[in-house]
């Protein structure tokens, strides 16, 4: 696929390019966002070490050793592990570390003088030793373990020690049944068996896809073992279902969706290699991984991958972190020739998916519903929408509950009302930015919301709401809202229907308003009038008819870090204690 390859080697450049001008002399990127080092920059080896092999250029080699010889002087430790950041303890990293060292000699070790080989050689080997002996890290978020059985094997080629490719397998076994009947990887967050009083699992779709299946597929090619290959087929296929149209990936429900950036995940690698190791398998799955890539491209701020799509428009700059995470993996898919045309496997059924619409939630016309997320899905006429109650909590200010319509998105239009953190607190405060200059940074979430003295009670923050299916394409939902200590208050509730005439969302409760931010784009033009609001997109109109409404910013815009959007915000009156909003796309 002539395309995908054109378009990782434009994003490659783009991004490595814009790397190289950060470089200090001390070794290490100038953050234009953070302000500060990056523990991690030195995964750049890689993809700096394949942009000397394409241009002969040795500035890549340089580049790619002095980020090594930083990492040596500021993050490595002395039992062989790497530290996260210069601030942090955390040493789980190292498995990304010793990932992308290990592939930087593989194939690119002939480049390096023997001097720089050697030593690149022997300090993967003291990680792979640090790592062989971590078995605390068996019980951390899964994408460690299951990154960590890929390290040990490539540790095993490599140094062709037994004992590495024996503790691998120790860890396949320990994860390979973290799969929920639904097919989704479950154990970002721990203890990973704990369920809720829902039945909740702790699942993070950004980084199901971004890292743990990446891994996954590529330690069962590797290794030919069958059963992680079907185990990852599988899976893969259950992730599809939560990918989008234009490329993204709905992860508004998240257990770690406080790093959500729509494309993927902050710290993350990237989705594409995933999708495109077993491209043969399913014609969708090249489409998905390009889809994803021209996303990234768009999200793409002065030569940098920034963590959201309109973090440009909101003033924000980026981050380095998203560009040399994501850089790793183009440069691995150029590396391995695997953005080629690829016809179907004979034993794989074809699937019947348009080149045009290949993500199956748009075939869907109805609700699915996922009991391990406390969450459903409605899909209908090119809209779909997430409705959740997820109870699993990794960070309380995280991922919304409450019955929220974390998503509402249309095939063509593109996203209509998405969530945000509930309140955005830096839970990784060296992998999350700061806003800067933003007047409105706020909830993005839909919500009821209502004050009392100086505390606020509101919907999002109810983990004990239920929701129940009311007709094929309806759900109702009752809860009580809920302070931020999770004092609660009065009961609230919602009704959700999808039909040919859009969403309609009716919300009830005897006090407070209804907080309905609604995404717009740099471009859109709105219009309000007495009961209506209108937004013209492209060639399309987006009507959202309401009932008593005001804008407390007229037009301005409110933003959030994550997943990075802005929207206007309209409080809606709950007139004699309800009210309804009904949003629907006509074309031009």
């Amino acid at each position: 696929m002539r395309e995908l390859e054109t378009l990782c080697e434009e994003l490659l450049d783009t991004w490595c390019e814009t790397l190289l001008s950060l470089q200090t002399q001390d070794g290490v990127f100038e953050c234009p966002a953070c302000g500060i080092p990056h523990g991690r920059c030195f995964d750049a080896m890689y993809p700096f070490l394949f942009m000397f092999r394409s241009t002969g250029d040795s500035k890549w080699r340089e580049a790619a050793m002095s980020l090594f010889s930083w990492a040596e002087r500021n993050v490595s430790q002395e039992d062989g592990s790497y530290r996260n950041d210069l601030s942090s303890a955390w040493t789980g990293t190292t498995v990304f570390s010793l990932i992308q060292m290990l592939d930087s000699l593989a194939e690119f070790g002939d480049l390096l003088a023997e001097r720089d080989s050697t030593l690149v050689a022997a300090r993967a080997r003291r990680a792979a030793e640090y790592l062989f002996a971590f078995d605390d890290l068996k019980t951390r978020n899964i994408n460690y373990p299951i990154s960590n059985s890929l390290a040990l094997y490539l540790s095993y080629r490599y140094f062709r020690e037994e004992k590495y490719l024996a503790k691998s397998n120790e860890y396949i076994a320990d994860w390979k049944n973290c799969l929920t009947l639904n097919h989704l990887i479950y154990g970002e967050g721990r203890p990973r068996e704990t369920r809720t009083v829902k039945g909740t699992a702790p699942i993070d779709i950004g980084y199901n896809l971004e890292e743990s299946l990446p891994s996954l597929i590529r330690l069962g090619l590797l290794s030919e073992n069958r059963e992680l290959l079907e185990l990852g087929e599988k899976s893969l296929s259950a992730h599809l279902f939560f990918l989008l149209s234009d490329g993204g990936i709905d992860n508004s429900f998240g257990s770690r969706s406080f790093k959500w950036t729509y494309y993927g995940s902050r710290t993350s690698d990237g989705m594409a290699a995933a999708f495109l190791m077993l491209r043969k398998k399913n014609p969708a799955f090249a489409q998905a991984a390009l889809q994803n890539l021209k996303l990234q491209k768009a999200c793409t701020v002065d030569g940098l991958l920034s963590g959201g799509p309109m973090y440009g428009a909101a003033g924000q700059k980026s981050c380095v972190h998203h560009s040399f995470a994501h850089a790793k993996v183009l440069a691995y898919l150029l590396q391995e020739g695997l953005c080629g045309e690829a016809s179907l496997d004979k034993t794989s059924p074809e699937k019947k998916l348009s080149e045009e619409n290949p993500f199956p939630r748009y075939l869907l016309d109805g609700i699915r519903s996922f009991p391990e997320l406390s969450t459903s899905i409605i899909s209908h006429g090119g809209y779909t929408a997430t409705i959740t109650a997820n109870d699993w909590i990794y960070l309380p200010e995280g991922h919304p509950s409450g019955g929220a319509l974390s998503l509402l998105q249309h095939k063509d239009a593109g996203v209509l009302l998405i969530s945000s953190m509930n309140d955005y607190i830096p839970k990784e405060k060296n992998n999350m930015q700061l806003p800067v200059d933003v007047k409105h940074h706020e909830c993005l979430t839909p919500r009821i919301e209502m004050e009392s003295g100086e505390s606020v009670y509101t919907s999002v923050y109810d983990f004990s709401a239920t929701m129940a299916q009311t007709s094929d394409r309806g759900i109702s939902v009752g809860g009580t809202l809920t302070g931020r200590s999770g004092k609660q208050g009065i009961p609230y509730a919602f009704l959700y229907c999808l039909d040919n005439d859009g969403l309609t969302m009716t919300a009830y409760c005897d006090g407070g308003k209804l907080v309905l931010p609604v995404v717009t784009m740099p471009a859109d033009i709105v219009s309000t009038t007495s009961g209506m609001v209108v937004i013209r997109r492209d060639r399309w109109l987006i009507r959202i008819a309401l009932d008593a409404y005001d804008l407390p910013y007229r037009l301005e815009r409110v933003f959030n870090l994550i997943p990075g959007f802005e929207a206007i915000r309209i409080d809606c009156e709950l007139t004699h204690g309800k009210t309804a909003i009904q949003i629907k796309v006509e074309g031009l």
